[in-house]
């Protein structure tokens, strides 16, 4: 009977501490190695193609009297395109493109599509934002004077 016993105990003694040495195989290889330095941080050679050009990152606003919806919004992003919701009275309509700092903080702006036709502002190709101070924006458009509700001379002020 001890014998029995001993060969038993032995028999999963064994067992277990086989199953223990696949379980490591298995853990070291499904284990991820670790990346080189040299991938993870560039080379002297290759610093010249990092784009350091970066855009705002900000949301403006031009309330609209007498309305719970702004005349219109727009969002600068960091990729440096902007998208103007243009609150149109009989809906919204979106303008897209991109845009460029200037030296002063001025903000100049190109369009490249535009959601809507037959309203005023649908010929609109460029238009510009001029720093008023670090939050506010006044909008002036290229040969228009308005677009949707939003009209040449309008102050656009930073979504808080």
């Amino acid at each position: 009977m001890k014998k029995l016993l001993c060969l038993t105990l032995s028999v999963a003694l064994v067992l277990s501490l086989s199953g223990c040495s696949l379980l490591l195989a298995r853990v070291e290889k499904s284990a991820q190695k670790v990346p080189a330095v040299s991938d993870l941080v560039p080379s002297v050679d290759k610093i010249g193609d990092i784009d350091e050009t970066e855009g705002l990152n900000k949301t403006i606003v031009c309330p609209m009297e007498d309305s719970m919806y702004p005349a219109a919004h727009i969002e600068l992003k960091e990729d440096l395109t902007f998208k103007m919701q243009v609150n149109l009275y009989e809906g919204f309509g979106d303008i897209l493109g991109t845009y460029e700092e200037d030296g002063n903080g001025d903000i100049n702006l190109t369009v490249t599509e535009k959601t809507f036709e037959g309203y005023s502002g649908d010929t609109l190709e460029s238009f510009k934002l001029i720093k008023l101070n670090d939050t506010s924006y006044e909008i002036e458009f290229d040969g228009l004077e308005q677009v949707g509700a939003i009209h040449s001379g309008a102050v656009l002020s930073e979504n808080e």
